[in-house]
């Protein structure tokens, strides 16, 4: 006797989580650099506005790495996203060491971001968004 039951998503384990989620961070991270890079080459966004364009990239890294981690592994959302941003911290401080030599100027200001982030994307994971779907109505007999 065979059952049809819906396929559903299986979560994955947590180190498998936060990798895919760092990957997303990062991969988004560079995309909004390039863009904002761009933008300023054009010069459709004043030299200026480097200082935010920056705060910018790092609070929606964060905020995606985070919550696509936490939807990866589906449970323990609080610690997930926690270590998915801090992880994106780590990788952030590691490139900086890299790339400029060890400067860590604004380490700080990076850190309070990235945790805003990190409760930015737990609080978007735990919001039940109401769906606009009609529910369907199933005549039963009695």
């Amino acid at each position: 006797m065979t059952v049809n039951h819906k396929k559903r998503r299986t979560a994955s384990s947590l180190p498998a989580g936060l990798v895919i989620g760092l990957l997303s961070g990062v991969l988004t991270s560079i995309i909004l650099t390039a863009i904002f890079a761009y933008f300023i080459a054009m010069e459709k966004l004043a030299q200026e506005s480097i200082g935010w364009c920056a705060m910018a990239v790092l609070f929606t890294g964060s905020c995606v790495s985070a919550w696509v981690s936490a939807k990866k592994v589906q449970s323990r959302t609080a610690m997930v996203c926690a270590l998915g941003s801090g992880i994106y911290f780590l990788t952030m401080v590691g490139i900086t060491a890299l790339f400029f030599g060890g400067i860590y100027d604004g380490v700080g200001v990076s850190a309070v971001l990235i945790a805003v982030g990190c409760a930015a994307a737990f609080c978007l994971k735990k919001l039940k968004i109401p769906s606009n779907r009609v529910k369907k109505t199933y005549k039963g007999y009695l």
